[in-house]
């Protein structure tokens, strides 16, 4: 169990500094103490920073400029410049009713959260350091959508049009993926998925809605062989590796346990599905094993030949 610290957040509407309690350093959605904004709260901690910087080495800035505009004649001239349809919304809190959050200038936007309609503009941005911008978004007066107030439009280079094309996110962590994967490598590797979660993990290009139709029954096929493999194949490098680690500790084990072990990890069967029950001389399946039955029926079958007391399901 992680354990709750203060940690200090940032809100990019009124650049207030504030510190909460969390497990994590994370992105937070929580309304700031100042201007009560619900925007995204990035992180200031070191930690935080650093996970930032260390991302940038795979997916590096991208910079272009914002506009900012007031007012009916601002609006008419963003349209005639944006060629995006525009995002309307009302003031957040008060403290926005007649002040627009946004500056004009050159904004740098991250790219190792991809997002289908908003941008993550860096912690260190010139401009608008943390916000999450859209394309294009009109701010009217709440109840009264015909009385704009305010908005601002992102210069939509090719570069960032490239990105959002070639960039493909899973539909189950939104995390981003190799567009040469059918399926999110990170969430197969998780004992507890279900299968409507299994059925989001398909990979999609972040220019594409973030909902995913169901899988085929092929395509479900194919997800489910992935995922049996992931958990019961052992590559050969950790298949010798964990075979060393065995033999050194030959003397501290039952003869039953290192044979068995032993025994599976010559198949090549991740040895972490099971446990050894010493008071039962057995092996079972361990509860960090996935519960769906194409998991349990191919261990089953893996298993046929295993000549040690063993449990399934």
């Amino acid at each position: 169990m992680t354990v709750k610290t203060a940690k200090r957040y940032f809100c990019p509407d009124c650049s207030h500094q504030f510190s909460t309690d969390t497990n994590h350093d994370q992105t937070l959605i929580i309304s700031c103490p100042n201007c009560k904004s619900l925007c995204p709260k990035r992180c200031l901690e070191e930690s935080a920073i650093k996970k930032v910087l260390t991302h940038r080495t795979k997916w590096p800035l991208i910079t272009t400029q914002v506009v900012a505009f007031e007012g009916a004649r601002g609006f008419k001239a963003a349209k005639e410049a944006c060629p995006h349809q525009p995002h309307y919304t009302y003031p957040e809190s008060h403290f926005f009713d007649k002040k627009n959050p946004i500056r004009s200038g050159e904004v740098w936007l991250e790219t190792s959260m991809p997002l289908y309609k908003n941008w993550e503009v860096a912690h260190d941005s010139p401009t608008n350091a943390g916000e999450r911008l859209q394309d294009f978004v009109v701010v009217h007066e709440h109840l009264h959508p015909d009385n704009i107030l305010y908005g601002y439009y992102l210069i939509v280079t090719d570069e960032m049009r490239h990105y959002k094309s070639n960039t493909y996110v899973c539909g189950e962590c939104h995390s981003p993926g190799s567009k040469n994967d059918k399926f999110c490598k990170k969430c197969l590797t998780k004992h507890t998925l279900t299968y409507a979660q299994l059925h989001r993990t398909r990979l999609l290009p972040v220019s594409l809605p973030p909902n995913r139709s169901r899988l085929t029954k092929m395509e479900m096929k194919e997800a489910l062989d992935l995922y049996v493999d992931t958990h019961v194949k052992l590559p050969i490098g950790e298949q010798k590796k964990r075979l060393e680690q065995l033999v050194a500790r030959k003397n501290t084990v039952s003869d039953v346990e290192y044979k068995g072990f032993k025994w599976l990890l010559n198949e090549g069967i991740n040895t972490e599905i099971f446990v050894f029950e010493e008071d039962e001389n057995r092996f079972v399946v361990g509860h960090q094993t996935p519960r769906l039955p194409e998991i349990l029926s191919h261990i089953q079958e893996k298993l046929e030949a295993f000549p040690y007391p063993h449990q399934i399901g």
